[in-house]
């Protein structure tokens, strides 16, 4: 075990039920901790200074996936092991979860949205972003039942923020030419009022966005 001796930023992840943090810290290997950050034990198989993601539903699993490789991780003990479960992958994306169902993970790319539904076995391109930067999940739409899908990236060759209540089968702009606010850092959108989405700019603040009355 470790105590006291990580340091230095990285990535960092909590389970669904709170119980296991996983930090990927700047300056050293990838560990766990169950005592809320007391001790730190080593997660075997895990790559080092990558991004660490929980699974929303499964309290055991966690992912991590390598963006210079292309290369996905994954736990099913509680970070105790990694493992590769999907290799090909596009470079330079990023990973998110939603909180939909168990292993249900989107993969935003240089050349598209890729959607996975096994806890990132496989992994099926979603229609719509030809290029995509983030993704981000937030209230379902009413009768709606899965969450809404924001999007940042391009479709039909116009960059912005996209919307879809249909699990990306369709897309409504939220962004338009006169409203793009520069390089967007991160996206973020509400589970608990539909439509709503943040904007985290580069060196313009938060913006948020509701959909048009």
């Amino acid at each position: 075990s470790q105590s006291g001796s990580l340091s230095g930023g990285g990535s960092i992840a909590i389970s669904a039920d709170g119980k296991t943090i996983v930090w990927a810290p700047e300056d050293s290997g990838v560990s766990y901790s169950n005592d809320n950050g007391t001790t730190w034990q080593a997660c075997a198989g895990a790559p080092p200074q990558q991004s660490i993601l929980s699974d929303r539903i499964n309290q055991k699993k966690f992912y991590i996936f390598n963006s210079i490789t292309g290369v996905l991780y994954r736990s099913v003990d509680g970070a105790l092991t990694f493992s590769a479960v999907a290799t090909g992958l596009p470079t330079k994306a990023l990973l998110r979860a939603s909180y939909a169902a168990e292993g249900d993970l989107w993969l935003a790319t240089s050349s598209g949205l890729l959607h996975s539904t096994d806890s990132g076995t496989t992994f099926t391109h979603v229609a719509g972003p030809t290029e995509s930067f983030d993704v981000a999940f937030g209230k379902s739409a009413p009768n709606a039942a899965y969450p809404t899908i924001f999007a940042y990236g391009k479709i039909a060759g116009v960059d912005g923020v996209y919307r879809s209540i249909d699990k990306g089968t369709t897309w409504t702009a939220v962004t338009d030419a006169n409203h793009q606010y520069g390089y967007l850092d991160v996206i973020a959108a509400d589970p608990n009022v539909f439509g709503r989405v943040y904007l985290g700019t580069s060196g313009r603040g938060i913006v948020y966005a509701d959909p048009a009355p």
